[in-house]
């Protein structure tokens, strides 16, 4: 995957420690992070501002999904039978730092979120 002629402009990978993985096999193959390669998480754990590059991640607001859920849960426990399921969408926040900083990866990212806006 990370021979020169197949390698990807980024990894966007399911969760902050899948990233750092990564970042780890790309530094361990010579490669620069995110000069060669850049890569962003999701959930915007701590250590994502200390590991080298800074990591680039979704930040999810987990006060507020446990808030939602618990809420969510009660109503159930409440209605009972006549309990009628709901989608909830919270927002998130893309938080930009070394590992994608001024890379065409970035930009993807940023057009793809353009696009699902305005679906």
């Amino acid at each position: 995957m990370l021979s020169k002629s197949n390698r990807p402009d980024g990894i966007f990978a399911v969760s902050d420690t899948a990233a750092f993985g990564a970042i780890h096999v790309i530094k361990k193959s010579g490669l620069k992070v995110p000069d060669d390669i850049a890569v962003a998480g999701f959930t915007n754990e701590p250590m994502a501002q200390i590991i080298e590059p800074s990591l680039t991640t979704v930040a999810q607001p987990v006060y507020r999904i446990g808030q939602t859920a618990a809420r969510m849960f009660i109503d159930m426990m409440e209605e009972g039978e006549d309990y009628v399921p709901e989608a909830r969408v919270l927002r998130t926040e893309l938080i930009i730092r070394e590992s994608t900083a001024q890379s065409e990866f970035v930009n993807k990212i940023f057009n793809r979120l353009d696009t699902l806006k305005n679906c």
